[in-house]
């Protein structure tokens, strides 16, 4: 993979919805925690480990937030130029 994919991968991968499908208790990403690791590479397509942290907390207790570490994979989509077009859970 291309220097420029990893740096696309992570740009896209900070404003991904897709990330919020894997998390359970209806939080939100931590995107200090986020992580991923190329598993599977193609020219026009990738297949991308993600991690993060799920920040949840209960109704009113801010103060209180639960945080649950979150794994999964998605199949990145990339156009000729290099950048993501598509991105779905596997």
């Amino acid at each position: 993979m291309a220097a420029d994919h990893h740096e696309t991968i992570a740009r896209f991968l900070c404003s991904c919805r897709e990330l919020m499908r894997l998390t359970g208790q209806h939080g939100w990403v931590d995107g200090d925690t986020l992580s991923f690791e190329v598993v599977e590479d193609r020219p026009d397509a990738a297949i991308v480990a993600v991690s993060f942290v799920e920040v949840v907390t209960e109704k009113g207790a801010v103060e209180k937030a639960d945080r649950l570490v979150r794994t999964g994979r998605l199949r990145l989509h990339f156009d000729e130029a290099g950048e993501v077009v598509r991105c779905e859970l596997v």
